[in-house]
């Protein structure tokens, strides 16, 4: 599947009214911050070795598998309690941001984070006033079929704005031509 460059004339005069956007590593990127917690949060517990063969790479929960549940659980709470103190490795999407801005559309962030620290990201890069609504789906499979639904929106009035190619995929499922799905890092 091919999926569309992002075009700024395109985009600015498309007939869809509604943009879909994902947050990490589409509207800002969060791999270092999200890395740096990792990280922070293993070796506070004695796991200093437990993410060296990652360091290109995001790492994710799935990399936690080889530990019991009680110490994932451990990891993952103090990431989520350290997080904020890695804010400042992130990076905004200035290009996607600007469009986003001037494109006078109803702009909706769909994402699978964790809402504190969606919310922790929008807070510090100022951001409140991008979007109409903010949904958050950390345990939906396919998170635009959900916002879909949610907010009442038929695939064909938008456009979608994501770094992850399953994602868009899922999307197209429901219908949305390739035109409408923007893979962004790619």
């Amino acid at each position: 599947m091919t999926y569309s460059n992002i075009s700024q004339q395109d985009i600015l005069h498309s007939p869809y009214k509604n943009f879909l956007v994902d947050l990490d590593n589409t509207l800002i990127f969060t791999d270092a911050a999200n890395n740096a917690a990792y990280l922070s949060a293993a070796n506070s517990l004695g796991f200093s070795t437990l993410f060296s063969k990652h360091n290109q790479f995001r790492i994710t929960r799935t990399d936690l598998t080889s530990l019991s549940e009680s110490v994932q659980q451990k990891i993952i709470i103090q990431k989520q309690k350290i997080y904020h103190f890695f804010l400042n490795q992130t990076i905004l999407n200035e290009a996607l941001f600007q469009l986003l801005k001037n494109s006078n559309r109803d702009v909706f962030l769909v994402s699978n984070a964790d809402e504190n620290r969606a919310s922790s990201l929008i807070e510090y890069h100022h951001l409140h006033d991008l979007f109409k609504e903010k949904i958050f789906c950390p345990s939906i499979p396919n998170k635009y079929e959900f916002a879909l639904k949610r907010l009442n929106l038929l695939p064909n009035s938008v456009l979608i704005f994501d770094d992850d190619k399953l994602q868009l995929q899922q999307a197209a499922a429901l219908g949305l031509q390739t035109s409408q799905l923007y893979l962004i890092g790619e």
